[in-house]
């Protein structure tokens, strides 16, 4: 039988990107619901492997910060669930 947590993470918006980050160099594992630029910012709702079971931390971000992080974790081989032309377009990189 499966045990609930005490805090299910939330299905994504509509309007929200998922993207599951694997962790490295002593880094969690991160869950990330991403949100549409705005005036080059998005919302971010971000879980990670020590907080599984906590609400997210949400924060507002640069989309090309955000999209600097993300291609450093895959030159550095850590698990990205989307592939980075899928996270580019949605950040609106190729705008």
């Amino acid at each position: 039988m499966n045990e609930l947590l005490p805090y299910d993470v939330p299905p994504p918006a509509p309007d929200e990107l998922v993207l599951q980050v694997g962790g490295g160099a002593g880094e969690p594992e991160r869950l990330l619901h991403i949100s549409r630029p705005v005036d080059g910012l998005v919302r971010v709702r971000e879980w990670s492997s020590e907080s599984w079971n906590t609400p997210p931390v949400e924060r507002e971000l640069s989309a090309r910060a955000l999209l600097r992080a993300i291609e450093e974790a895959a030159r550095q081989r850590r698990r990205v669930s989307e592939e980075l032309y899928r996270v580019r377009e949605w950040l609106g990189a190729d705008r």
